[in-house]
């Protein structure tokens, strides 16, 4: 069962499907059997989830089923008004990561994991645990491919920079007709967030949406 109904999420269900069945491609070429997914920016993309980086939080994708999220109990409720992911185990924060990580892809690769070695989050220490838990299986450097992925825009995709494009001028430009000689400096801040929340409102996520809900102040 999805964790997040389709309305609520960033994209449709359709395009994130789409997107998992392409790395699920990239995985039978190079013969990995699951893929360790911890990018925050990846997790975002693939699963509708942005974990913080306080704690290692990292998604199981299999080349069949469901995937799987191993996320910080203080997130969990984050995960579930983002995520479409319904496959999910939350620890709390005196347990190790890891060790959850470790189990969950025991139970899941026959020998094949594939990783992100060029992920900013999967330090030397935080592989070289794995290793230790999973002396026997192969690691499958997937290194840059979902990178890759990323640089072919969907339509939505484009449609949200076109907006975050308009966005952006329009908070620039208000900022600089709030400088005035003689007045504070902060009020082109000001005129800058105001326009900004007032746009994000209507254009932006369902999340966005219920921050921001009203026009600014005149």
């Amino acid at each position: 069962m999805s964790a997040v109904a389709d309305a609520r999420l960033d994209f449709s269900r359709a395009e994130y499907t789409a997107r998992v069945e392409r790395l699920r491609e990239h995985m039978r070429s190079w013969d990995a059997d699951v893929l360790l997914v911890d990018q925050l920016d990846h997790v975002a993309w693939l699963f509708g989830y942005l974990p913080t980086a306080a704690r290692y939080q990292a998604c199981l994708l299999p080349l069949d089923g469901e995937p799987h999220m191993i996320v910080r109990e203080l997130d969990l409720p984050t995960f579930l008004t983002q995520s479409w992911v319904g496959s999910y185990e939350a620890y709390p924060d005196w347990e190790d990561p890891m060790a959850r990580v470790a189990s969950a892809l025991r139970v899941r690769t026959d020998g094949r994991p594939a990783v992100e070695m060029d992920s900013n989050l999967l330090t030397v220490a935080r592989m070289e645990g794995l290793r230790r838990e999973l002396p026997d299986v192969h690691w499958v450097d997937f290194s840059g491919v979902i990178w890759e992925q990323r640089l072919i825009k969907s339509p939505s995709e484009i449609a949200y920079l076109t907006r975050a494009g308009e966005i952006a001028t329009a908070c620039v430009m208000a900022g600089a007709e709030a400088v005035v000689e003689g007045r504070s400096e902060r009020d082109p801040a000001i005129a800058v967030s105001r326009h900004g929340r007032h746009a994000l409102a209507p254009v932006g996520s369902a999340r966005w949406a219920r921050r921001w809900p009203g026009p600014p102040s005149a």
